[in-house]
């Protein structure tokens, strides 16, 4: 696509760039995408804290915690 890309390129094949401008957007578009993908699996989010998501079968509930680039996960080692 690029020919002036090849010289930029290492011997593995990757392609290093330097960003130059800071994208303010990035968190939020994070965000947006995790928080579609969890609510297409049944999860809601808290009214009281737009990190935490939870989701109810049956009796059980599972409890979700985003925070940063993680996922901290809260439920017993059976429903693992």
């Amino acid at each position: 696509m690029f020919p002036d890309s090849k010289k930029k390129m290492e011997d593995d094949v990757c392609l290093y760039t330097l960003l130059i401008k800071r994208c303010v957007q990035a968190s939020t578009l994070w965000y947006a995408l995790y928080r579609s993908e969890l609510e297409s699996l049944g999860y809601e989010v808290r009214p009281t804290d737009p990190c935490i998501f939870m989701k109810e079968v049956g009796s059980r509930v599972f409890v979700l915690l985003l925070y940063v680039d993680d996922i901290l996960a809260f439920f017993n080692a059976e429903e693992a």
